[in-house]
């Protein structure tokens, strides 16, 4: 008698909000909470989480093309970055184009960049770059492009097939000060509205962050910054995981559905 699989392989895409920065571990972060949570509300199954970079949505198609193909995912959750419409960005290229290609060369030109700073005649050079890792800065993408490059992405999952959740941007924080040029909350909004619009029109669950935080005082917030505190991870978690909750659920039916449903002659 066939057995419904048991592991469920989420994949992650987003910044370093769901990786760890200073203030914040990485096993503290929304991604891992929610799974954490997940293995709570369903203790027969086996959640398996695999968290990616994604520098610029520009380098989303390619980020997926990799991921599906190495992780094979059951569920994708894409996070929308507000401040990718509000300033430049610098990434790498070999990263946008061909990701499976830096992560195998990564460690490699991270031990020569090493080497090359030891060595005081290179010093000066290299303090000028970023790295050897050849980059390009983008402009603030408009939010048509935005939203044309969101939906290329979904479309990209839905075919492979996979399930896709969207994460709306988080909330700006009134307090800041070192990021002081990134305009005004009005772009955090529409840049969110662009989300909930495209959720809504392509039929994708999306989880708003910006209304979650919006309940909240600045404390979810980092000092003069945009990340999330503690508390903040906290609180986008429990979103992520009432969403992703309702996709399991689906993903379980759909796979007894399977065995259980008579195959058709032909």
């Amino acid at each position: 008698m066939d057995v419904v699989p048991r592991d469920v392989k989420i994949l992650f895409l987003g910044t370093c909000l769901q990786s760890g920065y200073s203030g914040v571990t990485a096993s503290a972060t929304y991604p891992n909470v929610a799974s954490v949570a997940l293995r709570t509300r369903f203790p027969e199954l086996n959640f398996i989480s695999e968290l990616k970079m994604l520098r610029h949505p520009k380098g989303l198609k390619a980020l997926l093309r990799f991921g599906i193909a190495t992780f094979k995912p059951d569920i994708v959750v894409i996070a929308a970055l507000a401040t990718h419409a509000a300033t430049s960005w610098r990434a790498g290229i070999l990263y946008e184009l061909a990701p499976e290609i830096f992560v195998i060369a990564r460690s490699f030109m991270a031990e020569v960049d090493a080497k090359l700073r030891s060595e005081s005649k290179f010093v000066k050079l290299l303090a000028k770059t970023k790295g050897l890792a050849p980059q390009v800065i983008h402009p603030p993408i408009q939010l048509d492009e935005y939203e044309r490059l969101l939906e290329q992405g979904i479309n990209q999952c839905r075919a492979n097939p996979c399930r896709v959740v969207l994460l709306g941007p988080g909330g700006f924080n009134e307090d800041t000060k070192t990021i002081s040029k990134l305009q005004s909350p009005k772009l955090w909004s529409s840049v969110n509205q662009m989300v909930l619009g495209l959720g809504e029109r392509l039929d994708v669950p999306v989880i708003n962050a910006q209304e979650a935080l919006h309940e909240h005082s600045s404390e979810v917030f980092l000092r003069n910054d945009h990340k999330f505190s503690l508390y903040g991870h906290t609180v986008i978690a429990r979103e992520v995981e009432a969403v992703l909750a309702v996709q399991v659920a689906a993903l379980l039916h759909d796979r007894v559905n399977a065995l259980t449903l008579p195959t058709v002659q032909v």
